[in-house]
């Protein structure tokens, strides 16, 4: 029997066409999706950054909340995780430069803020 899309004899040929000529961008990674990392996770600076948070979370939580200082810093080190994963996850190179743009911006900003605190 002919299919009515392209003519093919077997029932499935378009669909199988369709796989082969379009593969999906990342069609092994929902292969196991249990022992799927995203890609931001393997990222070398997302992991630095989550290990900065942890390591300043203690010294904020001991900074008094009415410093000028602590809530800017808090943000600008929440961001620069987030700010590396959704920029690993745009697909043109301009849009993952502006979002890891930022990501630096915050890492300054925290920079910054930590030396208004030792001054």
């Amino acid at each position: 029997m002919k299919s009515r899309i392209c003519g093919c004899r077997a029932a499935g040929a378009p669909l199988r066409f369709f796989v082969v000529a379009f593969p999906t961008r990342h069609r092994h990674r929902h292969r196991h999706p249990i022992n799927r990392r995203l890609d931001h996770e393997k990222l070398e600076v997302y992991q630095v950054s989550l290990a900065f948070i942890t390591w300043l979370e203690p010294i904020l939580q001991k900074l008094p909340k009415s410093l000028s200082v602590t809530d800017p810093l808090d943000r600008a080190i929440t961001s620069i995780p987030l700010n590396i994963a959704e920029g690993n996850a745009k697909f043109t190179g301009a849009d993952r430069c502006r979002y890891f743009d930022n990501a630096r911006g915050s890492a300054l900003e925290s920079a910054a803020a930590l030396d208004v605190l030792v001054a």
